[in-house]
């Protein structure tokens, strides 16, 4: 399964149309598209849903991290250079500049599982667990297939990184399945103090175990916006319906804070780094990402109400809507 003439075999068949197929399918399992879309939901379709589904994609992104950091397996165009090539844009664009050689220590990231067979397991498993429809589920598979089959085409994963994480994915849909019946909309089985608590705990644990700049990323931007949504629910209750073109509103102005935020904080941070009382990167990025997830939540919603683009909608902690 760590055989990289199964990669080889696979780019055989390299042609443009393949390779146009394969590196488009697997854009959404990168982390970034897959939250956009996820917080795309939770201004449109249903906040609650959106935001257990962003806990479950995010924390699969801080699972992955630690997980690659234990076992450090390199990835195919690394232990067979002449053999395979990185297709993967994110490696492709980059060996030329930094080497093969050079590839993973520079990113820090490793083969071991693939994050992008764990993230749309997660993301297409949750959806289709919500929607409840044999379509969904179908499609969920055949995109979840896609995605390991580009990896391997991409010459960025092994079989057995892909069998890995589709594997710690479906793990984690599990516990997110339970989850939704502990936390059920007919009337959570624990307190709110205690879903606050675990909500929160839980990306911070997870960095802990494998602290570094990409983990930090994840995690305070969940922290944020997991933050962010208790707040929401507590002060604003924004109401995800509307008209169409209501909806599309919301997604340009949401779009519109969340880059003049990010763009802002940014700038602030690249500043504090090159000043002579520059403080750890991990920490101001973890400041960046957390004041990002805290805006994509509860800025955003608090800016679509004074606005007029959403209604209110009073709401209890446990996500049961109040008459």
């Amino acid at each position: 399964m760590f055989d990289p003439a199964i990669n080889v075999a696979f780019q055989q068949l390299r042609c443009r149309a393949l390779d146009w197929l394969f590196g488009t399918v697997s854009v959404p399992g990168y982390g970034p598209p897959a939250v956009l879309f996820l917080i795309i939901l939770f201004w449109v379709w249903d906040k609650r849903k959106a935001f257990g589904m962003t806990q479950l994609v995010m924390c699969a992104g801080l699972v992955e991290h630690l997980v690659k950091e234990l076992f450090q397996r390199p990835r195919p165009f690394q232990v067979a250079p002449d053999q395979v090539q990185a297709l993967d844009f994110v490696y492709h664009s980059r060996i030329g500049l930094a080497g093969t050689d050079l590839v993973l220590p520079v990113f820090g990231s490793y083969g071991f599982p693939s994050g992008h067979a764990m993230v749309m397991v997660c993301l297409c498993g949750a959806l289709a667990i919500h929607l409840r429809r044999r379509a969904a589920t179908f499609l969920a598979i055949g995109l979840v297939f896609l995605t390991g089959l580009s990896r391997i085409y991409l010459g960025v994963h092994f079989l057995g990184d892909v069998l890995g994480g589709i594997a710690i994915g479906c793990l984690l849909l599990a516990l997110y399945a339970v989850g939704l019946r502990v936390w059920s909309e007919r009337g959570p089985l624990v307190s709110s103090t205690l879903t606050v608590f675990v909500t929160l705990a839980i990306p911070v644990i997870l960095f802990f175990l494998s602290p570094a700049r990409e983990s930090a990323q994840r995690a305070f931007g969940l922290i944020g916006f997991s933050a962010g949504y208790f707040l929401e629910e507590r002060f604003v209750g924004f109401g995800t319906r509307g008209s169409l073109a209501r909806k599309a509103m919301r997604i340009g102005l949401g779009l519109a804070v969340l880059a003049v935020v990010f763009a802002v904080l940014h700038r602030l941070a690249d500043c504090v780094r090159q000043s002579a009382s520059a403080c750890c990167p991990i920490l101001s990025t973890a400041l960046v990402y957390g004041v990002l997830g805290l805006t994509a939540s509860l800025g955003v919603a608090w800016a679509f109400r004074r606005c007029g683009l959403a209604e209110s909608e009073e709401v209890g902690l446990g996500g049961q809507v109040r008459a």
